[in-house]
């Protein structure tokens, strides 16, 4: 679940941040309503909130999805782990 003090912006917009190139909405759509399968069977899905016909998410649920996509498959190279200087980045006091 998306946490309260994470910033919500609409996913592929989140996803840009991340991986500095932006999704079709019909792969956020995907990743968001189906999930991606792993190899041992079980999905994961990109956590999001609903605000009216808009799926939000933020740029820390983004890479957690990536994280957990990346370790499920045994790669060892995990996203940019330091997510309080990301937030400090965003904006937000963490004190």
């Amino acid at each position: 679940m998306v946490a309260k003090h994470e910033k919500l912006l609409a996913g592929p917009i989140a996803v840009e941040k991340v991986t500095g190139e932006r999704p079709h909405y019909s792969t956020y759509f995907r990743w968001t309503h189906y999930g991606i399968r792993l190899p041992n069977g079980k999905r994961i899905r990109l956590e999001f909130v609903k605000a009216g016909s808009k799926r939000l998410t933020s740029v820390s649920a983004v890479r957690r999805f990536f994280n957990a996509t990346t370790a499920a498959v045994g790669e060892s190279q995990i996203l940019l782990e330091n997510v309080d200087e990301d937030l400090a980045k965003e904006g937000f006091d963490l004190k």
